[in-house]
């Protein structure tokens, strides 16, 4: 047996093997010390000759399983599943078994492994003198998307992609190194694989694409022209074919795509305007996707997070969203019952690439059924919805009316978690099944009523019939009543204080029944089989179902947060002017309990208010002011509506910010180091359409350095022909407030207050001029 598990350790060295016997997985060696250690389970040993040369080995009981593994995953480690592909029973010698799944972190399929409502990306990354590559891969849903970035900064830009898409796991080449992916990986905790570049890849390359998308030559795939891309898209699949072959073989849904079409929002203005997560916290709470997140399905939580991660520039795009916000909130009754069709559907996306995969569960079968069902009341809704946008929504969806009713006829109601012991199919479905089922319950009647009949022929008023799985049937009959036992009972097995017996009788009905079910399981597991086929031949229309499924919640969710909060919906401009009337802080807005927020207006142009400079007290909310205004244009183009008594907006095609004080002491930098390093990527990436946020510019060193920092960095923005951004720059140098006097575009506001018997009230209201002092010290 050690010698079987040494074979298979060694075709998956950087895997924990994960080796069945029996009723555990077992691990052994150097797995099982470190997989211990991991899972937090007992190590132990076993005898190999003498006490110097005991195997350490540790094990989990294989209805834990997924348990187990997850902890695994979580801890950044693969994971190979070496199961018993032979009946022990059966089997001459030493059962046979095979590694049937590899799992590792961005190439998880199961339920039970992944956050609802979440992507779960594996990424390979392809280095190219001045470009990169990139691939990224949804297995649980077989979607792709891909890119090529160029230039200079073109790692830094791929960096920022893994950051948008939330990556699990990064495949990069076997030798490449450099420090600022190595920090990216560690910063996100992502699990890095690596993969050789060889001769064989020149002839491997045309095959494995033929084989897993039906053609050999990339020119003729949409993204042909793209050959980077392409070669990173070959690393993701060979990894797939070898970590989880089904997966690679149904990858459906490819997507080139150009970061610059959409609007860009790097991984410090995400932290820093809280799109996903608080800063202090670091959870959803007091996030901007948690004031979002009203949807109602696994797909919208997931589409939510990917408008929010592409931010949108094309104006068609932003104002057809809108109109179906709008329309939503013009039909409140519609939007209840789209609302209510909704929260029954379970994630058809997901179980299709299980089913797809030969890994769905019944469960996955009934869930898909209960959705399906759903989906004609949900279509007859939305076919009265009259925007553009819901025009033709579920085209191409009707075949999942005969599946529903399919799955409906086949499935019982209450299906067992596994198809393996039988019990799937209703009664009725298969008249063949029917009949041996109809076997195996005439063989349980008549053991059921063997009990009483032999009672009455021995007199033996305590005897019992009883099964287990080592020894069958068998009749008990305790010690004081021997006498009684007939001479036709035949010894099975002897207890202290009973004896088992059997009969030819019995024994010849225990092989109907046994035969009976194992006939019923057989033919259950080609029924199974037959079943998930039939489902993955409306792949397409699944598919398509369940991306109509998730525009509806996204949409329904942005009208109730529209309807809830009282946003208004916003304007766009062909220019870059700017005008928000009585704007909120979508957060703040809700959170804040001490007073009511006050809220501000905001006008920007690119004549006279290209650059607001505002200053005023600690405390008393600039930050909260430059963050409002950001996140209102940031909520315009995902296609929400805006806190706002009304909003005229531009499209930007970016948002930077330098906000905050952080180091990364793992590159060696300092505080200051970062904030210039921030500011330098601004200077270098921000164009005339984009709008900057600055806070506190140069703060990090002596007074008369950060002044002329800032000093320098506000006229820059103001005067390159190249930039001209528009920009809200607070700060407590109040020297700034005097470029107003040699900058046409600069404005100065100021947060007003008032000082009562020494005491500051903050009044909130941002308004024009200068402030004249930080009052730091009252408020230290």
């Amino acid at each position: 047996m050690m010698k079987q598990y040494t074979a298979m350790k060694a075709k998956y060295p950087e895997c924990f093997l994960f080796f069945r016997m029996g009723d555990f997985y077992e691990m052994f060696g150097e797995d099982a010390v470190k997989g211990a250690d991991i899972l937090e389970i007992a190590l132990t040993s076993r005898d190999r000759g003498s006490e110097e040369t005991r195997l350490p080995m540790c094990g989990v009981p294989h209805h834990a399983l997924w348990n187990y593994i997850q902890k695994m995953i979580n801890a950044g480690q693969m994971v190979a599943i070496c199961e018993q592909v032979e009946d022990p029973k059966q089997a001459k010698g030493l059962v046979k078994r095979e590694v049937v799944r590899v799992i590792t972190p961005g190439t998880l399929i199961e339920e039970e492994l992944m956050e609802e409502g979440t992507a779960n990306y594996l990424a390979a990354i392809v280095p190219e003198s001045s470009a990169i590559g990139l691939a990224l891969c949804d297995v649980s849903r077989a979607s792709v998307y891909l890119t090529e970035l160029h230039g200079e900064d073109s790692l830094i830009r791929a960096i920022d992609e893994l950051s948008r898409f939330g990556v699990a796991e990064l495949l990069i080449p076997e030798k490449y190194e450099d420090p600022r992916l190595t920090n990216a990986i560690d910063t996100h905790s992502i699990s890095m694989a690596r993969y050789r570049r060889d001769f064989d890849d020149e002839w491997r390359r045309p095959k494995l694409f033929e084989d897993k998308l039906g053609v050999r030559d990339i020119a003729m795939l949409p993204f042909g022209d793209h050959p980077i891309a392409a070669d990173a898209l070959y690393r993701v699949i060979a990894y797939l074919e070898r970590t989880n072959p089904p997966a690679a073989k149904n990858l459906e849904r490819f997507t080139y795509y150009e970061p610059d079409s959409f609007m860009s929002v790097d991984e410090t203005t995400r932290a820093n305007l809280e799109l996903f997560r608080s800063q202090r916290t670091g959870e959803k709470k007091n996030s901007l996707l948690w004031v979002l997140d009203k949807t109602r399905t696994a797909a919208g939580k997931r589409l939510l997070r990917e408008i929010m991660s592409f931010p949108l520039m094309r104006r068609d795009t932003i104002e057809a969203r809108h109109a179906g916000v709008a329309e939503f909130l013009k039909r409140p009754l519609i939007r209840v019952e789209i609302g209510d069709a909704l929260k029954g559907i379970r994630d058809i996306e997901r179980i299709e690439s299980r089913v797809s995969a030969h890994a769905a569960s019944p469960l996955d079968l009934a869930s898909l059924r209960e959705s399906l069902l759903r989906l004609p009341n949900l279509k007859e809704w939305a076919a009265k919805l009259e925007a553009e946008i819901f025009q033709g929504i579920f085209d191409g969806t009707e075949p999942l009316d005969e599946l529903a009713n399919h799955l409906s006829e086949s499935l019982v109601i209450n299906p067992p978690a596994s198809h393996k012991e039988g019990g799937v199919f209703a009664d009725g479905f298969s008249e063949e099944l029917d009949k041996v089922r109809e076997a195996s319950r005439g063989g349980k009647e008549w053991i059921a009523s063997l009990q009483l009949k032999e009672r009455d022929l021995t007199g033996i008023k305590n005897l019992k019939v009883g099964y287990n799985r080592v020894f069958g049937y068998f009749l008990e009959v305790s010690k004081a009543n021997q006498h009684l036992v007939p001479q036709h009972y035949i010894r099975k097995q002897t207890l202290v204080n009973a004896e088992r017996f059997i009969t030819e009788e019995l024994k010849s009905m225990e092989d109907e029944i046994l035969t009976a079910n194992e006939k019923a399981i057989t033919l259950e597991t080609r029924m199974y089989e037959a079943l998930l086929e039939r489902i993955s031949g409306h792949r397409k229309s699944l598919l398509h179902a369940a991306s109509a499924i998730a525009l509806l919640d996204l949409l329904v969710c942005f009208a109730e947060c529209a309807a809830q909060y009282n946003w208004c919906r916003p304007t766009l401009n062909e220019g870059m002017e700017l005008k928000i009337e009585a704007g909120r802080h979508p957060v703040i807005d809700l959170t804040q309990r001490d007073e009511p927020f006050v809220p501000n207006d905001a006008e920007f142009n690119t004549d006279d208010k290209q650059m607001n400079i505002i200053t005023g007290p600690n405390m008393a909310g600039k930050s909260t002011y430059l963050r409002q205004v950001a996140l209102i244009a940031f909520l315009n183009q995902i296609g929400s509506f805006v806190p706002a008594t009304s909003a005229a907006l531009p499209i930007f095609d970016a948002i930077f910010s330098r906000v905050g004080a952080t180091d990364d002491l793992a590159l060696g930098q300092s505080t200051f180091m970062v904030e210039m390093l921030e500011c330098s990527r601004i200077l270098h990436n921000a164009t005339g359409r984009s709008f900057i946020i600055l806070d506190e510019i140069g703060r990090g060193t002596s007074t008369y350095d950060g002044l002329a920092i800032a000093w320098a960095v506000a006229e820059y923005i103001h005067n390159h022909p190249d930039l001209r951004a528009i920009t809200l720059f607070a700060t407590h140098y109040h020297e700034l407030t005097s470029l107003s006097e040699s900058l046409p575009g600069v404005r100065n506001l100021r947060i007003m207050l008032q000082e009562r018997d020494g005491e500051i009230v903050f009044l909130r209201r941002v308004t024009e001029g200068r402030a004249q002092k930080s009052y730091g010290i009252q408020v230290a």
